[in-house]
Order: C-alpha cells, then structure tokens, then sequence
C-alpha cells in the first residue's frame, strides 16, 4: 500500500482488500458453527476476542512508525515543495505493513498446508434441517444413528424467509452502531462544547476498546453457562439504556460521556458472534446465508460514515441520533426474531400431535 502512486490504485487496493476480508469473515464464521454447532457461542466468542485485541493493540504497534520524526520531516518536506517526491522506501510507514503481509501470508500457508494434508469434508447442512423430525426404523432389536430418516419438511418456507430476512436487517443496522463509534467517537468528542482535548478523546476511546475486550473474555465464561438468546438480551438493553442516557445527558460532563462510552463498550462486545451463534440454534448457516449476513452489514457501514460524516461537524449529536434510532430498531427486530420461535414452536407441536394420531 505504501508504494501506490494515485489515488485510483488506493481505492482499487481497498476493493480488493475488503473482498477478501469479507470472504475471510464469512468462511471463518460458518466453519465455526459447522464444527460445533449449537454449542458455537463459546468458540465463536473466542475467535473474535483476537479480532478486538488486534483491534486494539495494532494501533499501538503502528504508532512509532506513523509518527516517525522521519516521516514529521518528510511532510515538512513536501508541504514546502510541491516538487519533491519522497520515495516510499524512506518511509518507516513500511514497516507495519510488511508486518500484516508477512502474518497474513503465513496463516494462509498453515491454512493451506493443513487443508492438503487433512482435507476438511463440509458436513450435510441445510437452512431447514434443525426444523425437522425424524423416525427411527426398528432394525432388530436397537436403531442407530443412521437409521433415521429425516421427514419431510414440516414448516412453511415463511419461516425461513422471515428469519433469515430479520436476522440479516438486525446484522446491517447492528454493524452501524460498531461503524458509528469506530469512525467518529473521537471526531464527536472534540466538537462537544466541554473543552475534550485530543488526547482525553483518545483516552475515551480507549475506554471503549478496553470494556469490549474485558466483556469478551467473560462472555467466553459465561458461554457455558447461559442462553445465547439471554446474553443477547442483556447486551441490547445495556445498548439501549445507555444510547438513552446519553442522547438526555451527553453535553453535562465529561464524566458522564466517559461512563457512557464504557457501558456501550461492554454492552457491544458480545453482540456479533453471539448473534451468529443465536442463528445457528435455529438454523444452519451455511455459507450462502454467511455471506447474505456479511453483505447486508457491509452495507450500512458503507453508508453510515456518509451519512454521520457529513453533519457531524455542525451538529455533533447526529453521533448521538444515529446509535439511538439504531438500537431501537436492532430491538424490535429482536423481539421479532424471539416471536419466531413461539411461531415455530406451536407449529412443530401441532405437527407432531398430527404425525402420532397418524
């Protein structure tokens, strides 16, 4: 990336990469849950807990070679003659970026190495095989597993149509929030008439950071113990109360924006694979419905910065309005989506009653 020339290659460097991070984010998900299934939370939270602390530490790493004194006198440089051309080898910028290329470069070959030597075989998965009933054929005196035959489909398509469309609306308005405080909490900060200095802002986004990391460790615990559907409800209405606390309160103090910002910390970081892990209870999400999710979360983060960024700067409680009117909607969807189990619920009962009076 340091050697592009023009802007054009950037943005052709940027689609390319955010192709493949998608794929990676997809494949990375399904695996997960074809391997453990319902039991996937856990796993799940683990696997995005190194996402949040590379998150978070690589901005660290970065930082000595992106405010090299090299690099000062370099602008200094260039903001004086238009002429001078600093090539990108002097740049200590370089450095990091070999860095992420040399590790993504290994894990793809200990992926590939490990795909060669022990192919992975794609379990059996269908958007409607939780859902259905089998029967066991007595085969002299036991049955085995591969002896039940699965019945034919016993609920409506509308189901899965209305589910999967939910769940695919909650993920796009959900990233948002994420996208939201990502791009512009610090920018939000600043132009809050409380005199937060650049350096506070970025302590208070560090809060942030470091509640995320700290309730993903403990969601890993508490995996074992509660119901993915609980957990998801304590973390929307963590979400909520906060986003409402804040949007009535958020120019009083700096104190209480400090305390704001960590309670919506924790209450995010179980949020995304915890909702994968919510799905996959109900159905199997194979790769296509993975990649339905990735698609529909990656538009709203391609939209919110375009929204949020062009009225931040004259008014800054559009930061405030946007997590708002978006926790309110992930929340309805919610209840939605636990509505969908009461419906499948009664229908697999009356279903069931049919097949024994049969």
């Amino acid at each position: 990336m340091p050697f592009l020339p023009h802007l054009l290659f950037l943005l052709a460097n940027q689609a390319v990469f955010g192709l493949t991070t998608a794929g990676i984010d997809t494949a990375s998900n399904v695996l997960i849950m074809e391997l453990w299934e319902t039991q996937s939370n856990r796993y799940l939270q683990t696997m995005h807990l190194g996402y949040s602390v590379g998150a978070t530490i690589s901005p660290l790493l970065a930082r000595p070679f992106v405010f090299a004194d090299d690099i000062k006198n370099n602008a200094t440089i260039i903001s004086n003659s238009s002429s001078v051309l600093i090539p990108a080898s002097d740049l200590k910028i370089i450095i990091p970026f070999a860095i992420a290329a040399a590790i993504s470069a290994l894990a793809g070959i200990v992926f590939l190495c490990a795909e060669m030597l022990n192919p992975y075989k794609s379990p059996q998965r269908s958007i409607t095989r939780k859902n259905q009933l089998t029967e066991k054929i007595e085969a002299g005196e036991e049955s085995s597993d591969e002896q039940q035959l699965l019945s034919n489909q016993l609920l409506p398509m509308s189901y899965y149509y209305i589910f999967v469309t939910c769940a695919a609306l909650l993920f796009c308005i959900y990233l948002g929030i994420e996208c939201n405080i990502g791009n512009f909490l610090p920018m939000y900060l600043r132009q809050l008439k409380l005199g937060i200095t650049e350096k506070t802002a970025l302590y208070i986004s560090a809060t942030f950071n470091a509640m995320y990391i700290v309730m993903r460790i403990i969601s890993i615990i508490l995996a074992f113990k509660l119901n993915t559907a609980v957990m998801l409800s304590f973390s929307f209405a963590l979400l909520l109360a906060s986003n409402i606390h804040m949007f009535l309160s958020s120019s009083t103090s700096v104190l209480s924006i400090w305390i704001h910002i960590g309670f919506i910390g924790a209450s995010c970081a179980w949020v995304y694979p915890g909702f994968y892990a919510f799905v996959e209870e109900r159905i199997d999400v194979t790769n296509p419905i993975g990649g339905l999710f990735t698609f529909s979360s990656s538009v709203i983060t391609s939209v919110a910065p375009l929204v949020v960024g062009n009225f931040i700067d004259n008014n800054p409680q559009v930061f405030v309005f946007w997590n708002l009117a978006s926790i309110i909607c992930v929340s309805i969807l919610f209840l939605a989506l636990l509505g969908t189990d009461v419906w499948k619920k009664k229908a697999l009962t009356r279903l069931t009653v049919y097949r024994i009076a049969q």
